[in-house]
Parts: structure tokens; C-alpha cells; sequence
């Protein structure tokens, strides 16, 4: 009898133990897809240091998944340490299938960043043993001495704090609005040549674009896709990134009524033109989508990794992350598609015929090219965040001088700062700057465009602001394992969740 009675305890034992590696591959798994979520939130947010720890910790909790390592390359290559990007691509290649780094290793090749004729596939790979620690990494503290957002996050044992910006002699001389002289422009350098690629094959076929009859109508507004575009205004509806479902396109009524789904895929950069909502598909690597407003029609535009993606006039303008952070256009039918400059390119706005953008390659400043790609100009020498270009004025988050706000003028004069207080995520509508003050905990301010009328709106924590109509809508999670989309009045009533 004792011999069944030990092979029932041994039964068991071994069962307890199956059932206890289901249960840990399961949390790893969840773990996992969460940490990438929010790594690609950070990269949207340009938070490239957090977005960075995010990955790192992915790729330690799966190293086996190429997407850790591609997604940690991709944060590396925004603070501008290709060089890192490359090795950190490199070990991948020993411990994964290689699917999508060898690729990505391929195009910073082609970039001159990674060394030529050199065979970037798994098998040509020996492994390694990757060692990740955030909480010492060398690589991290450097990104994170760089890094533009004062937001405090952690990944487990992971936490950063922005180390307080080092004033040079030549920033302290500039203390208040009235000293600080006018910006020359100091560069009027052609944009490089326009070259033309084949368009991209769509999942559907598309009809023919019927051009818009009013030449540079925008479908959502430079502050919101500054701020990610999870809402955008098309008539009397609003067509937003639906947090309580996963990310989706969703619309509603300006009074929330008469909601509806319009895909199964996670949204950003909403734009709304005529009967069509354009936007980029985090689902499907960031391409280029459009559907009509009714949920029909649903084609893919483009192949490329596309953020800031503004619709405009019959074109669609964005940063292609795969191909360099550059200036691309394509037309609304997926035809056209058009390079127009060789600059790492990021807060990409369109107003008017000009593109105005914070040039990666050349200190975070502020350029602008013409939307065919000539009269490439510089219009400033600060660190430039958060860019919102509204009439004749640039708003901007001046890393170079505290993260203060200041404006300046779209021919590179009149720079004046506007108020005294780390500010981020600002976006400019109807003579007022409602912005993150990182100064008094992230909560929703308010200010004139002039810098006057200082006002709080909501004593809560608050990024990625959108707006649309007289209502302000933005994440109001501090967590990094949640997005709470909320809105409120512009005069700081009526605050409701949206979902």
C-alpha cells in the first residue's frame, strides 16, 4: 500500500509544480506586454530614458523576444547613442530568432551607423549573455542625464529623478523676457533632394483621393499631435483613443452620447478629413491607417513606422522611423510618397506650406522646411520640447533654460519667455497655454499666450493634453500600468472620465 500512497504524493507534488510554471509564465507574460506598452508610450511621449527601462526589463523577462531589444534600440537611437543601439542589437541576435533586429541593424547600416558588409542574421551571431541592471547601468544613468521629462516612474526596483540642468554662463546671462534679444536665423541650407519611393501596398484597394477645397485643412491640431493625437474634432463629433478598451478608435458626440467603436487596434495620431479618420496603428507597427467615419473602408496607407503624423491639404506628414527619424509625406490614397529632408526630425508641425520640427541631429533645436522640402531654415540654438506653432508664434518647453515656457516668432525673432516653472506637455488653443507645470506636482495649468492670467484647472497629475472644442481632455495616471483618459471645461469645471 505504501508504494501508491508515495506515487499519489509524487503525483501531486509534480502537478503543483506544472500548475506553479503555468502561473509564472503567465504573470512573465502579462509582465512582458506590459512593460512593451509602456515603453511605447515613453517612446510616444519622447521620453526616451524611461522608455529605454522599460524595454530593458522586457528583454530580462523574456530574452528569448526580439521585441525588448528592438523597442530598447529604438530608445537609444532618440537619445542618440546608435553606437549602443548597435551592440544592445547585436547581443539580441545571439539569444532570439533575430526577426525584426536584423533589419533594424540593416537600416542603421544604410544610416552609416553600424559597420558595412557585415552579416546581421541570427545564425551569423554567437550567443552572449546579456546581464541587465537598470538600477546600475552605465548606459541608463547616461540616458537619463539627457532626458527631457521630469516624470518619476518605476519599472520593480527601477525609479529615475531628473538631475537638475547644468546652466552655462552663456544661458545665465538670458533672466527675464525683456533681456532676451531676438534669435537670427543662422541657417538658410536647401533641404536635400526629394526623391520618390513607390507608394505602399494597401490591404484594400483605395479609390482615388478627392482633393480637399481648402488647400491646407488640418485634421487635428499642432498641440494635440504634439501630445500623441489621442483626440481629434471632425463636425459634432469627437473621435478619441478609448482607454477603457484597450487603445481603440472610438466616437462620440461632443455630450458623450451616441458612442461607438471604429476599430480593434490601438490609436495615436488621430487626424479627421472629411468622412475620413487617418491615424497611426500601434498594432501593426506604427503604419499609417485610414477609415471612413462610419467604420467602413478600413485600408493601410503606408509601410513605415510613422509618428507625428499630421493630415493635411491631401497629405499626411510624419517622422519615418524607418528610415532615420526624416520628413516623409504621402498622399491620403497612398500614393506620392515623398522624402523631404535627411534631419532626425521630431514634433513635427504643419502650418500652412511650412513644417516646423525639433531637429534630433543638431541639439533638439527648432527647424522649418517648406512641405515640398526647400528653404530648410533654423530658427533657434535653445533645446526645444513640446512644440506648438499657432498663427505667427512657436510655443515651446526651453530645456536649455530650466524647462521654462517661452514663444518665439516663426522667422526666428522675438523669443520671450513666458512664465518661471518646468513645463511640459503644453498645447495652445484659443489664446491660452494649458500645460503639465512639473513644478507643482504635474498638475493642469493654464496661461495667456502674453504669459499673464496664471490659472490652475485640475490639482491632479495630467500629461498628454488634448484638446477639442472647450473641452481639455488628458491621461490623468501617474502609474505607468494604466492610462485614465479624463476631460474637463477650459474654465476648469465639469471633470468626468471618458470612456
Amino acid at each position: 500500500m505504501a508504494k501508491p500512497k508515495l506515487s499519489f504524493y509524487i503525483a501531486a507534488a509534480i502537478a503543483l509544480v506544472v500548475a506553479g510554471a503555468v502561473i509564472v509564465s503567465k504573470f512573465s507574460s502579462k509582465a512582458f506586454e506590459k512593460l512593451l506598452a509602456q515603453g511605447e508610450k515613453h517612446i510616444l511621449a519622447h521620453d526616451y530614458g524611461q522608455a529605454l527601462a522599460h524595454f530593458l526589463k522586457a528583454a530580462e523577462i523574456k530574452p528569448t523576444a526580439t521585441e525588448g531589444y528592438i523597442g530598447a534600440a529604438e530608445a537609444y537611437v532618440g537619445l542618440g547613442q546608435a553606437d549602443d543601439a548597435i551592440g544592445l542589437l547585436k547581443q539580441g541576435l545571439g539569444r532570439t530568432s533575430g526577426e525584426g533586429i536584423a533589419q533594424m541593424l540593416n537600416r542603421l547600416q544604410e544610416r552609416g551607423e553600424a559597420p558595412a558588409n557585415q552579416d546581421f542574421t541570427a545564425e551569423a551571431a554567437k550567443p552572449t549573455t546579456v546581464q541587465y541592471e537598470p538600477e546600475t547601468d552605465s548606459r541608463l544613468q547616461q540616458a537619463e542625464s539627457v532626458r527631457p521629462v521630469e516624470f518619476v516612474h518605476s519599472v520593480r526596483s527601477v525609479q529615475f529623478v531628473e538631475p537638475e540642468p547644468q546652466i552655462t554662463a552663456t544661458e545665465a546671462q538670458t533672466e527675464t523676457a525683456e533681456e532676451i534679444p531676438a534669435v537670427k536665423i543662422t541657417e538658410t541650407t536647401p533641404a536635400a533632394q526629394i526623391t520618390e519611393t513607390a507608394p505602399a501596398a494597401p490591404v484594400e484597394q483605395i479609390e482615388p483621393e478627392i482633393p480637399n477645397t481648402v488647400e491646407f485643412t488640418c485634421g487635428n491640431s499642432t498641440g494635440n499631435v504634439s501630445n500623441g493625437g489621442f483626440i481629434a474634432k471632425g463636425g459634432d463629433w469627437i473621435y478619441y483613443q478609448n482607454s477603457a478598451d484597450n487603445n481603440n478608435l472610438y466616437k462620440s458626440r461632443v455630450d458623450s452620447t451616441e458612442k461607438m467603436p471604429l476599430n480593434n487596434e490601438k490609436t495615436y495620431y488621430i487626424s479627421v478629413l472629411d468622412d475620413w479618420v487617418y491615424y497611426s496603428n500601434f498594432d501593426d507597427g506604427w503604419k499609417i491607417y485610414r477609415i471612413r467615419t462610419d467604420s467602413t473602408q478600413k485600408s493601410r496607407v503606408n509601410n513605415d513606422d510613422s509618428h507625428d503624423v499630421n493630415a493635411a491639404g491631401g497629405w499626411i506628414y510624419y517622422s519615418n522611423r524607418s528610415d532615420g527619424w526624416h520628413l516623409y509625406k504621402i498622399r491620403t490614397d497612398g500614393s506620392q510618397r515623398t522624402q523631404l529632408n535627411s534631419d532626425r526630425s521630431d514634433y513635427v508641425n504643419v502650418s500652412g506650406d511650412w513644417i516646423y520640427y525639433q531637429n534630433l541631429g543638431d541639439n533638439n533645436s527648432i527647424y522649418k522646411i517648406r512641405t515640398d522640402g526647400s528653404d530648410k531654415m533654423k530658427i533657434n540654438d535653445d533645446i526645444s520640447y513640446y512644440i506648438n506653432v499657432v498663427d505667427d508664434w512657436i510655443y515651446y518647453s526651453n530645456m536649455s533654460d530650466h524647462k521654462f515656457l517661452y514663444k518665439i516668432r516663426t522667422d526666428g525673432t522675438q523669443k520671450t519667455q513666458l512664465n518661471n516653472t518646468a513645463t511640459y506637455e503644453i498645447n495652445v488653443s484659443d489664446g491660452w497655454i494649458y500645460y503639465h507645470d512639473a513644478g507643482d506636482n504635474g498638475y493642469l495649468y493654464k496661461i495667456r499666450t502674453d504669459g499673464n492670467q496664471k490659472t490652475l484647472l485640475k490639482s491632479e497629475y495630467c500629461k498628454y493634453i488634448n484638446i477639442a472644442g472647450d473641452w481639455i481632455y488628458y491621461d490623468g495616471s501617474k502609474s505607468t500600468d494604466a492610462y485614465e483618459l479624463y476631460r474637463i471645461r477650459s474654465d476648469g469645471t465639469e471633470w468626468q472620465r471618458v470612456e
